[in-house]
């Protein structure tokens, strides 16, 4: 389920984050394959930066030995503040960690525009992303992008943590580029302006 047009407005609760003994509002949050290309180990880099207490929440594994899970294991073990959970099949939790999170780093550097981050701005998630071409396209905003550092990642996590009108106006702004630029009706109608042009 990918949240777009008139979706993006309906209230998902919070029942099933706290049921997982996340407290809603708290958290940094991560969605990704645990692969370099997704940048989790920066985010990593960023959490060793942050105070020790900074709660995070990483979703997603590898399907090989990948050195950015062992690496995500051993900083679990050290700070239990920080919360692995692999993998996450419950469509409707996902969307209740993303709706709840204080902030969602977005760190994917290939592969065009993602769903999830689609997902992230519609559930209404404050985004930060790797400042990419194909982030940069979808966000249109430089207080979302981030350079691909990580004292200025972890100064910028900080930031939001900290200040509850700059996650509402990036929660307002994503949901605002989600309904206006990415409605099924839209973007299938475009698709098929291009097919009959080329046809």
């Amino acid at each position: 389920f990918i949240p777009y047009g008139a979706d993006v407005v309906r209230d998902l609760g919070s029942d099933l984050v706290e049921a997982e003994g996340i407290e809603p509002g708290s958290y940094i949050l991560v969605v990704a394959r645990l692969v370099p290309e997704n940048n989790v180990d920066l985010l990593l880099d960023a959490l060793d930066l942050l105070p020790a207490d900074t709660p995070a929440v990483i979703v997603g594994s590898a399907n090989y030995d990948s050195p950015v899970e062992a690496r995500l294991r051993a900083l679990v073990a050290r700070r239990p503040a920080i919360r692995a959970t692999g993998h996450v099949a419950d469509q409707d939790l996902l969307a209740q960690l993303w709706a709840n999170c204080a902030v969602y780093f977005h760190g994917h550097s290939v592969g065009g525009t993602n769903p999830a981050l689609l997902q992230a701005l519609g559930f209404g998630a404050p985004v930060l992303a790797a400042d990419t071409v194909f982030n940069r396209e979808v966000l249109d905003d430089d207080a979302h992008l981030v350079p691909v550092h990580a004292r200025t990642l972890a100064d910028r996590l900080g930031a939001v943590l900290a200040d509850a009108r700059l996650r509402e106006d990036l929660r307002r702004h994503g949901r605002g580029v989600v309904a206006d630029r990415y409605r099924w009706d839209d973007v299938c109608a475009r698709y098929r302006d291009v097919l009959v042009e080329l046809a």
